[in-house]
């Protein structure tokens, strides 16, 4: 997979770090479990996945934040011998990760802290289709005879896309420095690529 355009969203951290020295004066990890429904266009998966951040307040009702989002890592490798008619699909799954910069706008109370979450994703993705018309659109594919004579394309689609992201989430205090995450968001990427996520995890201030 590939991470050309994380370059791009480390660079546009650094810059803003250096501009804002006293970012670091409240920060958190966080680790959580994903849940995620992956479209990549012309595959689906539901698949559990892992999440990683780390926040900053830049402002009383502002977190600067950057993470990693593993959605799905369950591709396998392709089996063309079990494609006997035009008709069958391959399921082999999908890889889909990404690093992430976001803004969360948060508003605190008794109980924890309820925010939104706007960004922009590094979003690497793969996966295998088969297309019957032979076009392979957005993607790459080689042409196969199949049992019955007739011929089909197996389709290839790996790529790497900025992609825009919105979330909502609260963070439920349960110690001093302690928070339980629950969030939601929504990636969407060119060629159709979209994908909703679910996380519950462990945040820890600091």
């Amino acid at each position: 997979m590939k991470y050309s355009k994380l370059s791009i969203l480390l660079l546009s951290l650094s810059v803003s770090v250096g501009a804002n020295a006293q970012w670091f004066d409240k920060n958190y990890v966080a680790a959580s479990v994903l849940g995620s429904q992956v479209d990549l266009g012309n595959s689906s998966e539901d698949e559990p996945g892992f999440a990683v951040a780390f926040g900053t307040q830049i402002h009383r009702q502002w977190y600067a934040e950057i993470g990693f989002n593993q959605f799905s890592s369950s591709l396998e490798s392709v089996n063309t011998s079990s494609l006997a008619t035009v008709s069958d699909t391959l399921n082999v799954g999908a890889d889909a990760s990404g690093f992430y910069l976001g803004l969360l706008g948060k508003a605190s109370g008794q109980v924890g802290e309820l925010y939104y979450r706007l960004g922009a994703m590094s979003l690497d993705y793969e996966t295998y289709y088969v297309d019957s018309s032979l076009a392979c659109s957005n993607a790459s594919g080689q042409t196969l005879t199949l049992a019955d004579g007739n011929t089909t394309a197996l389709c290839s689609k790996d790529d790497s896309d900025i992609a825009g992201m919105f979330g909502l989430g609260f963070d439920y205090y349960v110690g001093v420095n302690s928070q339980i995450r629950f969030s939601a968001d929504h990636i969407r990427a060119p060629n159709n690529v979209q994908i909703n996520a679910f996380q519950v995890g462990f945040r820890y201030s600091f």
